[in-house]
C-alpha cells in the first residue's frame, strides 16, 4: 500500500508549498510570487478523466486433434487500455458516487511457424497463428468514501495529505470479442489444416472493487479487479478443419444463440485527472 501511494505523489509532485485546511476549503498553492492560488477542491464534485492498464482471460473454444498439433479450448489472456470520462459528486460527509462511461480494448497475437531449411527464403512447411481480442463500451457506477491521510512528498522534504478514496462499482455495457486460429502442417507425409474465427456479441453486467489515491492537484493513481459477466447472446463461427488423410476440407461455419454467461475477471492499473 505504502509503495501505491508513494507512486500516486511521484505521478504528481506538488510544485509548491500546500497549506491543507479541514471541511470544504479547497488546497491553497503558493505561486510564484507569493500568492495564494486556488487549484483543488477535494471535497467538491469534478468531472473525470480516467485511463487503466488491464489484463483479462476469456475463452477461446477451439477444437482440433491433428496427428502434429492439437488445438484445445483455452483461457488466453488478453491485455489492454480502458479509457473513462464521467462526472463524481461529493455527497456530505466524505461520501461520493460518481457516473462514468468507459471504452476499452484488450487482444493478443501469437505467431509460430517452421521452414524446410535455415535460409530466410526456404519455403514453410508448418505455422500456427492464434489471435484474441476483446472490446466494448460500459456505463459505470460507484460509491465511495474519501478520508485524507498524511504523508512524506518523496520529491520534497514535507509533510502533505493525499486522498485515499475506496469503491465499490457497478456497470452495464456491450462487447464484441473475437477468437481465431490458423494452423497448417505439410510435410507431404502429413497434411492437415485447421482455420477458424469465433466472433462472440455479449451483454456484460459487471461488479467490482477499487481504490484511487488521489494528490493534491487532482491527478490520481488507482486500481481495481472487476468480475464482469458475459452474455454470449450470440457466437459466429467461420472457418474449416482438414485431418491428415483426408480429401477435402470440412466447414466449420454456423451461428449460434444464447449460449450462457461467461464470467471474465479483469484487474486494472491506472490513473486521471480530477478537474
Amino acid at each position: 500500500m505504502r509503495n501505491f501511494i508513494l507512486l500516486a505523489l511521484c505521478l504528481s509532485p506538488l510544485p509548491g508549498l500546500a497549506q491543507v485546511t479541514d471541511g470544504d476549503v479547497p488546497i491553497v498553492i503558493e505561486s510564484g510570487n507569493g500568492e495564494p492560488q486556488k487549484r483543488f477542491e477535494r471535497r467538491a464534485s469534478h468531472w473525470v478523466l480516467s485511463y487503466f492498464f488491464e489484463h483479462s482471460k476469456y475463452e477461446a473454444p477451439f477444437d482440433f486433434v491433428g496427428v502434429k498439433r492439437n488445438i484445445e479450448e483455452v483461457n488466453q489472456d488478453l491485455w489492454g487500455l480502458r479509457l473513462g470520462f464521467g462526472r463524481e459528486f461529493f455527497i456530505r460527509p466524505g461520501v461520493t458516487t460518481a457516473t462514468k462511461v468507459e471504452a476499452y480494448f484488450q487482444g493478443v497475437f501469437d505467431s509460430l511457424s517452421y521452414k524446410s531449411g535455415a535460409t530466410e527464403d526456404a519455403p514453410q512447411f508448418s505455422y500456427y497463428r492464434r489471435q484474441s481480442q476483446l472490446m466494448g463500451a460500459d456505463v459505470v457506477q460507484t460509491l465511495g468514501y474519501m478520508f485524507e491521510m498524511k504523508t512524506k512528498n518523496p520529491l520534497m522534504e514535507e509533510m502533505t495529505y493525499l486522498t485515499i478514496e475506496p469503491y465499490v462499482l457497478g456497470g452495464l455495457g456491450m462487447a464484441y470479442a473475437q477468437n481465431g486460429a490458423n494452423y497448417s502442417y505439410n510435410t507431404g507425409g502429413t497434411n492437415e489444416r485447421y482455420k477458424v474465427l469465433f466472433t462472440d456479441h455479449l451483454v456484460n453486467f459487471k461488479l467490482g472493487l477499487g481504490v484511487n489515491f488521489t494528490s493534491g492537484q487532482g491527478h490520481f493513481f488507482g486500481l481495481s479487479v472487476t468480475q464482469n459477466n458475459y452474455k454470449i447472446l450470440e457466437r459466429e463461427t467461420y472457418g474449416f478443419r482438414r485431418q491428415s488423410g483426408e480429401a477435402s476440407d470440412t466447414s466449420l461455419n454456423r451461428i449460434q444463440k444464447d449460449l450462457g454467461v461467461s464470467e471474465v475477471w479483469t484487474y486494472a492499473l491506472g490513473g486521471g485527472y480530477k478537474f
